[in-house]
């Protein structure tokens, strides 16, 4: 396999005995640093069933090495272990089916530095961030490699900044690189990426009609009035750590005179951003910027088929 999937370092694993962390146990922004993500769950509601799937923290352990590609050090690492998501909504863009593992490595002034999703015994996506000398967030590496398939995802991006806020984001893959300029509205970033991704055709870049993804909230919208995925972020006051992530896929619809409107039936792809999104500089900006560029559509099918709309929550359990 590929270079990533060298047998894991020797590691000193501290067992975290972690308390679980209630809204009211926090009362001021300062008493979030030392909060430490323990466990997650993936609740899925769709018109084809309902499943909870949970995640719980392995280990958290302390790591002394050096990067030889950086010169970062290194200096711990993560692992949740997460049950198999099933078949409904939420799925990895690596098609892994099975339980898998999720680590997360640190660098020594507490950045993420790389996430993996295993599946067996192989690395089967990997994401790389990876900072400005300043360290600012300046790029991010994917690599999605399924088991006895062929690599499906190489992609580099690279984050242009005006002040603290990305303004840019150059996109390399396959040989050939294109670039989209980001605008923010009341909601969070305004973007086009049905040329940038490569992959899908969630939207086009005319940035008006059916086609405009000026709005995160209307992703995917169509002549035969189907509204695009909605995302929203819940936070309790300030504590945005104990918040939860809702992926909402609108599916009834309504009917104009003669019309019976339709709605795709879309997946959604499981990305960092979803567990990093508070560990990272413009978390919640790029987790929007992701989720319309991963989000995978279906087959146009008749509202009328539908009684209620498919969402996917994600919960997030914190310990000391």
């Amino acid at each position: 396999r590929k270079i990533w999937k060298k047998p894991f370092l020797a590691i000193f694993a501290l067992m975290s005995s972690c308390s679980i962390i209630q809204d009211g146990d926090i009362t001021s922004p300062d008493q979030l640093v030392d909060l430490q993500l323990t466990s997650f769950e993936i609740i899925q509601s769709t018109s084809n069933g309902s499943s909870t799937v949970s995640a719980k923290l392995n280990y958290d352990s302390v790591q002394n090495f050096i990067d030889p590609n950086t010169g970062t050090k290194i200096t711990r690492k993560v692992e949740y272990t997460l049950a198999a998501l099933g078949n409904l909504k939420m799925k990895f863009r690596s098609g892994a089916t099975t339980g898998t593992r999720i680590y997360v490595y640190y660098t020594d002034t507490k950045k993420v530095y790389t996430l993996g999703v295993i599946q067996q015994d192989s690395v089967v996506e990997l994401y790389r961030f990876r900072y400005s000398s300043s360290g600012q967030l300046n790029k991010i590496v994917t690599f999605i490699d399924p088991i006895n398939q062929p690599l499906t995802v190489a992609t580099n991006d690279t984050l242009i900044y005006a002040g603290n806020t990305i303004k840019t984001l150059t996109r390399r893959f396959g040989g050939s690189s294109t670039s989209i300029d980001i605008a923010y509205g009341s909601n969070g970033p305004n973007t086009y990426v049905s040329t940038f991704n490569g992959y899908n055709n969630n939207c086009n870049n005319s940035g008006s009609g059916s086609g405009d993804c000026s709005n995160y909230s209307n992703i995917q919208g169509q002549n035969t009035g189907g509204v695009g995925p909605e995302i929203t972020i819940f936070a309790a006051e300030l504590l945005d750590k104990l918040s939860q992530l809702n992926l909402q896929d609108r599916r009834v619809g309504f009917t104009n005179h003669s019309n019976t409107f339709h709605r795709e039936l879309d997946t959604f792809y499981f990305h960092p951003t979803m567990l990093l999104r508070n560990q990272i500089s413009q978390g919640n900006h790029l987790l929007v910027i992701y989720m319309m560029d991963w989000w995978s559509l279906g087959a146009m099918t008749a509202t009328s088929n539908f009684s209620r709309d498919d969402y996917v929550t994600l919960k997030y359990g914190y310990g000391r």
